[in-house]
Protein backbone atom coordinates (compact mmCIF):
# COMPACT_ATOMS: atom_id res chain seq x y z
CA UNK A 1 0.00 0.00 0.00
CA UNK A 2 0.95 3.75 -0.63
CA UNK A 3 -0.90 5.68 1.16
CA UNK A 4 1.16 9.21 1.29
CA UNK A 5 0.37 9.38 -2.58
CA UNK A 6 -3.17 8.82 -1.62
CA UNK A 7 -2.98 11.58 0.74
CA UNK A 8 -1.35 13.65 -1.57
CA UNK A 9 -3.64 13.54 -4.25
CA UNK A 10 -6.53 13.78 -1.77
CA UNK A 11 -5.15 16.75 0.12
CA UNK A 12 -4.63 18.02 -3.49
CA UNK A 13 -8.42 17.33 -4.62
CA UNK A 14 -8.95 20.93 -5.45
CA UNK A 15 -6.84 20.75 -8.47
CA UNK A 16 -7.34 17.22 -9.13
CA UNK A 17 -10.23 14.14 -8.84
CA UNK A 18 -9.54 10.34 -8.16
CA UNK A 19 -11.44 8.80 -10.78
CA UNK A 20 -10.57 5.22 -9.31
CA UNK A 21 -8.29 3.15 -7.41
CA UNK A 22 -7.10 -0.15 -8.56
CA UNK A 23 -5.21 -2.52 -6.39
CA UNK A 24 -3.11 -5.66 -6.94
CA UNK A 25 -0.45 -8.15 -5.74
CA UNK A 26 2.15 -5.56 -5.68
CA UNK A 27 0.83 -1.94 -6.68
CA UNK A 28 -2.10 0.37 -6.20
CA UNK A 29 -2.98 2.17 -9.76
CA UNK A 30 -4.86 5.48 -8.99
CA UNK A 31 -6.49 7.21 -12.06
CA UNK A 32 -6.84 11.35 -11.66
CA UNK A 33 -8.09 13.91 -13.74
CA UNK A 34 -7.44 17.64 -13.51
CA UNK A 35 -10.71 19.15 -11.77
CA UNK A 36 -12.16 21.92 -13.83
CA UNK A 37 -11.10 24.36 -11.01
CA UNK A 38 -7.75 22.83 -10.87
CA UNK A 39 -7.40 22.80 -14.68
CA UNK A 40 -6.21 26.18 -15.75
CA UNK A 41 -3.97 26.98 -12.61
CA UNK A 42 -2.18 23.64 -12.93
CA UNK A 43 -1.71 23.54 -16.38
CA UNK A 44 -0.39 27.31 -16.20
CA UNK A 45 1.85 26.05 -13.39
CA UNK A 46 3.78 23.49 -14.90
CA UNK A 47 4.10 25.00 -17.97
CA UNK A 48 5.71 28.27 -16.49
CA UNK A 49 7.66 26.00 -14.00
CA UNK A 50 9.14 23.91 -16.63
CA UNK A 51 10.20 27.05 -18.47
CA UNK A 52 11.57 28.39 -15.43
CA UNK A 53 13.42 25.58 -14.55
CA UNK A 54 13.76 23.82 -17.94
CA UNK A 55 12.80 20.85 -15.90
CA UNK A 56 10.68 18.30 -18.89
CA UNK A 57 9.54 15.82 -16.22
CA UNK A 58 6.19 16.38 -15.12
CA UNK A 59 6.91 13.68 -11.90
CA UNK A 60 9.18 16.49 -10.85
CA UNK A 61 7.10 19.10 -11.45
CA UNK A 62 4.18 17.88 -9.66
CA UNK A 63 6.07 17.16 -6.70
CA UNK A 64 7.15 20.63 -6.82
CA UNK A 65 3.65 21.86 -6.86
CA UNK A 66 3.00 19.76 -3.65
CA UNK A 67 5.96 21.88 -1.50
CA UNK A 68 4.46 24.98 -3.87
CA UNK A 69 0.55 24.76 -1.97
CA UNK A 70 2.31 24.03 1.29
CA UNK A 71 2.48 20.09 1.84
CA UNK A 72 5.95 20.27 2.70
CA UNK A 73 5.71 16.54 3.87
CA UNK A 74 3.75 15.09 1.24
CA UNK A 75 6.00 16.36 -1.12
CA UNK A 76 9.26 15.22 1.27
CA UNK A 77 7.56 11.55 1.13
CA UNK A 78 6.60 11.84 -2.60
CA UNK A 79 10.22 12.31 -3.26
CA UNK A 80 12.21 10.09 -1.01
CA UNK A 81 10.01 7.14 -2.56
CA UNK A 82 10.64 8.75 -5.97
CA UNK A 83 14.36 8.66 -4.89
CA UNK A 84 14.07 5.09 -3.98
CA UNK A 85 12.10 3.47 -7.26
CA UNK A 86 13.31 6.41 -9.64
CA UNK A 87 11.85 4.76 -12.75
CA UNK A 88 14.50 6.67 -14.68
CA UNK A 89 13.61 9.80 -13.22
CA UNK A 90 16.93 12.90 -12.87
CA UNK A 91 18.18 11.62 -9.62
CA UNK A 92 19.79 15.02 -9.03
CA UNK A 93 16.30 16.81 -9.45
CA UNK A 94 14.98 14.39 -7.03
CA UNK A 95 17.72 15.05 -4.43
CA UNK A 96 17.52 19.12 -5.21
CA UNK A 97 13.60 18.71 -4.26
CA UNK A 98 14.07 16.59 -1.50
CA UNK A 99 16.30 19.77 -0.49
CA UNK A 100 13.98 22.04 -1.53
CA UNK A 101 11.50 20.36 0.85
CA UNK A 102 13.18 20.35 3.78
CA UNK A 103 14.28 23.94 2.79
CA UNK A 104 10.39 25.03 3.09
CA UNK A 105 10.18 23.26 6.43
CA UNK A 106 12.61 24.95 8.14
CA UNK A 107 15.52 22.07 8.72
CA UNK A 108 18.41 24.14 6.72
CA UNK A 109 20.78 21.58 7.39
CA UNK A 110 19.43 18.70 6.13
CA UNK A 111 18.18 21.05 2.99
CA UNK A 112 22.17 21.62 2.31
CA UNK A 113 22.72 18.40 2.79
CA UNK A 114 20.79 17.08 -0.23
CA UNK A 115 21.82 20.73 -2.19
CA UNK A 116 25.19 19.40 -1.69
CA UNK A 117 24.31 15.77 -2.80
CA UNK A 118 22.64 17.61 -5.88
CA UNK A 119 25.38 19.68 -7.08
CA UNK A 120 27.87 16.64 -6.57
CA UNK A 121 26.06 14.40 -8.78
CA UNK A 122 25.95 17.16 -11.34
CA UNK A 123 29.48 17.57 -10.99
CA UNK A 124 30.11 14.33 -11.48
CA UNK A 125 28.32 13.99 -14.61
CA UNK A 126 30.81 13.51 -17.80
CA UNK A 127 30.24 16.76 -19.35
CA UNK A 128 29.65 18.14 -15.70
CA UNK A 129 25.93 19.54 -15.76
CA UNK A 130 27.16 23.33 -14.79
CA UNK A 131 23.69 24.93 -16.34
CA UNK A 132 21.81 22.50 -13.93
CA UNK A 133 23.58 23.48 -11.11
CA UNK A 134 22.57 27.17 -10.77
CA UNK A 135 19.41 26.11 -9.13
CA UNK A 136 21.53 24.68 -6.67
CA UNK A 137 24.12 27.19 -5.95
CA UNK A 138 20.97 29.68 -5.55
CA UNK A 139 19.39 27.52 -3.24
CA UNK A 140 22.33 26.70 -0.91
CA UNK A 141 22.64 30.82 -1.08
CA UNK A 142 19.29 31.15 0.68
CA UNK A 143 20.20 28.72 3.04
CA UNK A 144 22.99 30.43 3.78
CA UNK A 145 21.61 34.05 4.14
CA UNK A 146 18.90 32.38 6.54
CA UNK A 147 21.86 31.49 8.25
CA UNK A 148 23.35 34.62 8.68
CA UNK A 149 26.25 34.01 6.29
CA UNK A 150 26.40 36.77 4.24
CA UNK A 151 28.96 36.62 2.88
CA UNK A 152 28.99 33.14 2.03
CA UNK A 153 26.06 33.41 0.74
CA UNK A 154 26.83 36.19 -1.60
CA UNK A 155 29.70 33.72 -3.30
CA UNK A 156 27.06 31.21 -3.88
CA UNK A 157 24.44 33.37 -5.66
CA UNK A 158 26.87 35.51 -7.59
CA UNK A 159 27.75 31.89 -9.03
CA UNK A 160 24.64 31.07 -9.75
CA UNK A 161 24.50 34.65 -11.49
CA UNK A 162 27.58 34.10 -13.53
CA UNK A 163 26.12 30.90 -14.57
CA UNK A 164 22.59 32.09 -15.44
CA UNK A 165 23.75 35.06 -17.36
CA UNK A 166 26.30 32.68 -19.46
CA UNK A 167 23.90 29.55 -20.26
CA UNK A 168 20.11 30.92 -19.85
CA UNK A 169 19.02 33.35 -22.55
CA UNK A 170 18.70 37.15 -22.27
CA UNK A 171 15.86 38.39 -19.78
CA UNK A 172 15.94 34.69 -18.25
CA UNK A 173 13.82 35.12 -14.93
CA UNK A 174 16.12 32.63 -13.06
CA UNK A 175 18.43 35.63 -13.80
CA UNK A 176 16.15 38.11 -12.42
CA UNK A 177 15.80 35.76 -9.62
CA UNK A 178 19.64 35.64 -8.58
CA UNK A 179 19.61 39.61 -9.02
CA UNK A 180 16.71 39.76 -6.52
CA UNK A 181 18.44 37.38 -3.94
CA UNK A 182 21.57 39.09 -4.38
CA UNK A 183 19.78 42.69 -3.34
CA UNK A 184 18.40 41.12 -0.47
CA UNK A 185 21.59 40.36 0.85
CA UNK A 186 22.95 43.62 0.04
CA UNK A 187 20.27 45.20 1.69
CA UNK A 188 20.96 43.30 5.29
CA UNK A 189 24.37 44.14 5.27
CA UNK A 190 23.40 47.87 5.09
CA UNK A 191 24.37 48.24 1.39
CA UNK A 192 20.96 50.41 0.22
CA UNK A 193 22.47 51.91 -2.92
CA UNK A 194 23.54 48.52 -4.36
CA UNK A 195 20.90 46.58 -3.39
CA UNK A 196 18.42 49.12 -5.11
CA UNK A 197 20.28 48.67 -8.19
CA UNK A 198 19.93 44.92 -7.92
CA UNK A 199 16.55 45.29 -7.36
CA UNK A 200 15.27 47.76 -9.97
CA UNK A 201 17.71 45.34 -12.82
CA UNK A 202 15.33 42.32 -11.21
CA UNK A 203 12.09 44.19 -11.48
CA UNK A 204 13.05 45.21 -14.90
CA UNK A 205 13.49 41.65 -15.96
CA UNK A 206 10.36 40.40 -14.08
CA UNK A 207 8.35 42.68 -16.09
CA UNK A 208 9.04 42.28 -19.02
CA UNK A 209 8.50 37.86 -18.05
CA UNK A 210 5.45 38.34 -16.24
CA UNK A 211 1.86 39.95 -16.45
CA UNK A 212 1.61 43.24 -14.40
CA UNK A 213 -0.40 41.25 -11.53
CA UNK A 214 2.43 38.62 -10.78
CA UNK A 215 3.58 37.73 -6.99
CA UNK A 216 7.39 38.20 -8.15
CA UNK A 217 6.49 41.89 -9.09
CA UNK A 218 5.07 42.53 -6.14
CA UNK A 219 7.86 41.09 -3.96
CA UNK A 220 10.44 43.40 -6.06
CA UNK A 221 8.17 46.76 -5.90
CA UNK A 222 8.06 45.91 -2.17
CA UNK A 223 11.77 45.05 -1.74
CA UNK A 224 12.41 48.49 -3.45
CA UNK A 225 9.84 50.73 -1.16
CA UNK A 226 11.89 48.78 2.11
CA UNK A 227 15.30 50.05 0.62
CA UNK A 228 13.50 53.62 -0.08
CA UNK A 229 12.66 53.24 3.30
CA UNK A 230 15.80 53.10 5.07
CA UNK A 231 17.29 55.70 3.35
CA UNK A 232 14.47 58.29 4.38
CA UNK A 233 12.80 58.47 0.85
CA UNK A 234 8.91 58.18 2.34
CA UNK A 235 7.03 59.49 -0.44
CA UNK A 236 8.91 57.32 -3.18
CA UNK A 237 8.48 54.33 -0.56
CA UNK A 238 5.07 54.56 0.00
CA UNK A 239 4.17 55.01 -3.36
CA UNK A 240 6.09 51.13 -4.13
CA UNK A 241 4.39 49.99 -1.29
CA UNK A 242 1.36 51.34 -2.62
CA UNK A 243 2.20 49.63 -6.17
CA UNK A 244 2.40 46.15 -4.19
CA UNK A 245 -0.23 46.66 -2.45
CA UNK A 246 -2.77 46.56 -5.45
CA UNK A 247 -1.72 43.83 -6.70
CA UNK A 248 -2.29 41.65 -3.50
CA UNK A 249 -5.88 43.38 -3.49
CA UNK A 250 -6.56 41.58 -6.82
CA UNK A 251 -5.53 38.25 -5.43
CA UNK A 252 -8.11 39.08 -2.26
CA UNK A 253 -5.33 38.47 0.18
CA UNK A 254 -6.82 39.57 3.40
CA UNK A 255 -4.89 37.58 5.48
CA UNK A 256 -1.64 37.48 3.89
CA UNK A 257 1.18 38.13 6.36
CA UNK A 258 2.68 40.09 3.32
CA UNK A 259 -0.39 42.17 2.73
CA UNK A 260 -0.65 42.94 6.27
CA UNK A 261 3.01 44.00 6.75
CA UNK A 262 3.02 46.68 3.15
CA UNK A 263 -0.62 47.92 4.87
CA UNK A 264 1.12 48.42 8.18
CA UNK A 265 4.42 50.13 6.46
CA UNK A 266 1.85 52.24 4.48
CA UNK A 267 0.29 53.92 7.55
CA UNK A 268 3.45 53.66 9.34
CA UNK A 269 5.30 56.07 6.55
CA UNK A 270 2.31 58.20 5.77
CA UNK A 271 2.57 59.05 9.69
CA UNK A 272 6.13 59.81 9.78
CA UNK A 273 5.68 62.02 6.96
CA UNK A 274 2.96 64.31 8.16
CA UNK A 275 4.99 64.46 11.08
CA UNK A 276 7.83 65.92 8.80
CA UNK A 277 5.16 68.63 7.22
CA UNK A 278 4.57 69.42 10.84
Amino acid sequence: EYPEEKEVLCDLNACFTIESIEQNESIQLINMNVSNEGQIITKDYIELTQKETEEKSVSIVFGRLTCNLGYYDKSLKYFQQLLNDPNDEDLAWIEYSIGRALHFKGELQEAREYYNRAYDRMMMNNPARIKDSAPVLNNIGLVLHKQRQYNEALDYHQRALKMKEKYYSCGHVGIATSLNNIGLILYDQGKYDEALGYHQQSLKMRKKYYPSDHVDIATSLNNIGNILRQQGKYDEAVDYYQRTLTIYEKFHLVDNLSRITTERNIRELTGKNELVKL
